[in-house]
């Protein structure tokens, strides 16, 4: 539940004071990679290529926050994550940020100081058949995964650019 609120209390406030004033444009190009994924956007791009699925522990819920930084020539230059998702989920995750290194459109004018920060919200639910004491919190996790996918890309308190959480994680009955 600490976590639950340590995310609500960070998502909610946006002071554009503290906006960065560079951002670079995620962008697939033409390739066999772009064709097989289908020109995805970054959320989905950083879930690609691994199976959550196999992640996900019956009966709970987990979440983490990955942030990583952009720099000037469009090379991930800082990672590193906060949350509950187990070792293997966060390896998966931080191999497809590496990935994203060469897949960045850099704006014009950019000189060797500028960077962005990107926050990924990353979650699973897990098989929630025959959950009863988790519920609460379970259905808590659901309802901000609900809010953070419809949201649109948004900058958070500190100016890092908040990405939609993982898609397809959905509370899973099997």
């Amino acid at each position: 539940m600490k976590i639950l609120v340590t995310i609500i209390l960070g998502f909610g406030a946006c002071v554009s004071s503290y906006a960065q004033k560079w951002k670079p444009d995620f962008l697939l190009p033409l390739s066999p990679e772009s064709a097989r994924l289908n020109n995805v956007d970054l959320a989905s791009y950083l879930q690609s290529d691994f199976d959550a699925h196999r992640y996900e522990q019956n009966c709970v819920a987990e979440l983490s926050l990955f942030y990583f930084r952009v720099n000037y020539e469009g090379k991930i230059d800082s990672v590193y994550s906060n949350g509950t998702l187990n070792k293997e989920a966060v390896t998966a995750v931080y191999k497809n940020i590496y990935k994203t290194q060469g897949k960045w459109k850099i704006p014009t004018g950019t000189s060797p100081i500028d960077n962005c920060w990107f926050v990924y919200p990353y979650f699973l639910f897990g098989n929630m058949s025959d959950c009863k004491e988790n519920q609460e919190i379970l259905y808590s996790m659901h309802s901000l995964y609900q809010f953070l996918s419809a949201s649109k890309t948004h900058e958070d308190w500190k100016g890092r650019v908040v990405l939609p959480p993982n898609p397809h994680a959905n509370l899973s009955y099997k």
